[in-house]
């Protein structure tokens, strides 16, 4: 529940219902205060979510961090987020983008290449954008690599877990993609970390933090990953979301795609499905594991 200087920090924004919303892996209230004109959505930290101090403070650090990096963007004239960003007591308000709007979170049937042109492009503008020193505190590719392929953790030791706690959970065509990947999963390690660029990227780009909309364009949420880019990076995460929902995205692999990035996350990916979550929730996991097989599929290794 928010506390009481969270509730006024709110109420001098916007006051109206709150509908909680489920979302997201990291510890936060969520909810939409419904507007007359407009929605908002909040995201607010809650200490008492947490056991560990470490954690809590570092919940609170990565919500600070998407305001600044919103504060970053615009100034940078870097127009693809929400018009209207407010932070205080722990608490971000963003001006919502609504479905009954006409926007969209997730590819929409009736003009699918639109959509992932329009996001492919919004990527790019991205790439012009500057790196911040923000971003020294924790960049996200060294984090990717270090908990990854640079771990002292065995990833094939690792997908071997996996493939027993969940092929019950898989399609069996998925299932046969993992077993190869494991199979070949030297063709995919990494043996260095990958340098970064001095211009930002995103880091988490799903689909359900891009809204579309066919004549606003394109606007993304959740920054907390931001950090020091690597070309094409966001543009292959987009890619691989895409292919595990079931999209040919085949057109756009020879421009889009970084297959030493892709490489990078299948590392990271399978040493994470093996960690507790913060809510015990095993979905997050699956989904994880189910990333890293696109990413195998994508770049070829489940047809050797």
């Amino acid at each position: 529940m928010p506390s009481d200087k969270q509730t006024k920090f709110i109420e001098s924004i916007t006051k109206g219902k709150h509908t909680p919303v489920h979302a997201g892996h990291m510890l936060y209230v969520r909810a939409v205060i419904e507007h007359p004109t407009s929605p908002w959505f909040v995201k607010a930290h809650d200490p008492a979510l947490f056991t560990r101090q470490d954690k809590r403070r570092e919940a609170l650090r990565y919500l600070r961090k998407e305001y600044d990096v919103y504060s970053h963007l615009q100034s940078s004239k870097f127009t693809h987020i929400p018009d209207s960003y407010h932070y205080d007591h722990g608490v971000l308000l963003l001006s919502g983008l609504p479905t009954s709007s006409g926007w969209h979170w997730q590819i929409p049937n009736h003009s699918p290449h639109r959509y992932i042109d329009a996001v492919l492009a919004t990527l790019g503008d991205l790439e012009s954008i500057p790196t911040h020193p923000m971003f020294d505190i924790e960049p996200s590719l060294s984090h990717f690599w270090q908990t990854g392929w640079g771990a002292p953790d065995s990833v094939q030791s690792s997908l071997k877990t996996h493939m027993v706690r969940y092929s019950n959970q898989l399609r069996p065509d998925s299932l046969s993609s993992l077993k190869k990947l494991s199979k070949h999963l030297g063709a995919t390690q990494l043996h260095k970390p990958l340098l970064q660029s001095a211009h930002t990227s995103h880091y988490d780009m799903r689909q359900s933090n891009i809204a579309w909309h066919p004549d606003r364009g394109t606007k993304l949420i959740d920054w907390s990953w931001a950090s020091h880019g690597f070309h094409k990076a966001d543009s292959t995460m987009f890619l691989i979301d895409l292919h595990k929902s079931g999209v040919d995205v085949s057109p756009w692999l020879t421009t889009h795609f970084s297959p030493d990035f892709a490489k990078l996350l299948i590392g990271y990916w399978l040493l994470r499905v093996g960690l507790p979550t913060a809510q015990g929730n095993d979905i997050v996991r699956l989904h994880q594991l189910i990333s890293s097989i696109s990413a195998s599929e994508l770049l070829g290794i489940t047809d050797l």
